[in-house]
């Protein structure tokens, strides 16, 4: 009988998206789920996105 787990992958291989990379090999992710997200983010995206997070620590007006 077949179970509907998620196919879990090393989490480094999407280090490629993060400005601080850091490497755990005992942590795992969901394939399919991270592979939706990198496929919704532009060309070299990173996180954090300093230019939003520079943007949110201005002051209004």
């Amino acid at each position: 009988m077949m179970t509907n787990q998620p196919f879990m992958v090393p989490a480094d291989l999407y280090n490629r998206i993060f400005a601080a990379q850091t490497t755990d090999s005992s942590l795992r992710v969901d394939y399919e789920v991270w592979t939706r997200i990198l496929a919704g983010l532009p060309e070299g995206y990173k996180l954090p996105d300093w230019t939003v997070l520079s943007t949110i620590g201005k002051p209004t007006s």
